[in-house]
């Protein structure tokens, strides 16, 4: 069976951009040809709370990747549920980031390193047999031996496979100042 690519990422936020650079980490001849797809271009308007904590930055230094995008660093932590109130100081909790960014870099990272990725080319389906998967977008259509579905809480690969999401929703602000 020919393969049009042997990887075909959905999705070009942290989750699919983390996978595809530790992909070209750790196989290269692999990522060469591993494709990443989205529905936007970088750099694109993100809502989403744009935390990276203490892991996610010893991740990046871990693929030599620096993230070098405006943010603030949280040094402590205050937990309420009604009318009980706990703070804690960790220094090392997360840095608070914009994640169109953030996201951005990532994506400079992961071209910067030879991956491939195409913004604005949405996966309006995903059928899977034997050999394989086939993803179609907006733009055309990939035979794949591995999708990976990192497009997010309303997954259109999850649901196009009939998979079952667990996930419940959770509701945050942020304000930036």
């Amino acid at each position: 069976m020919n393969f049009d690519h042997p990887v075909v990422i959905v999705g070009a936020g942290p989750a699919g951009l983390a996978t595809a650079l530790h992909l070209a980490d750790l196989h290269p001849h692999l990522a060469a040809d591993c494709l990443i797809l989205d529905a936007a271009e970088h750099p694109r308007p993100k809502l989403c709370g744009g935390g990276i904590t203490f892991h996610g930055e010893e991740q990046l230094a871990r693929l030599h990747i620096t993230a070098d995008v405006p943010g603030f660093q949280v040094a402590r932590l205050l937990f309420r549920l009604d009318d009980e109130e706990f703070e804690t100081a960790c220094p090392r909790a997360m840095r608070v980031i914009e994640r169109a960014d953030f996201d951005a870099a990532l994506a400079g990272a992961a071209q910067a390193r030879g991956l491939m990725l195409r913004g604005n080319e949405r996966v309006v389906d995903v059928a899977v047999d034997d050999d394989g998967a086939l993803v179609t977008t907006t733009r055309g259509r990939y035979r794949t031996r591995v999708v990976v579905a990192a497009d997010g809480a309303n997954s259109t690969v999850r649901r196009k496979l009939g998979l079952r999401s667990t996930l419940g929703v959770a509701r945050l602000l942020r304000v930036m100042t």
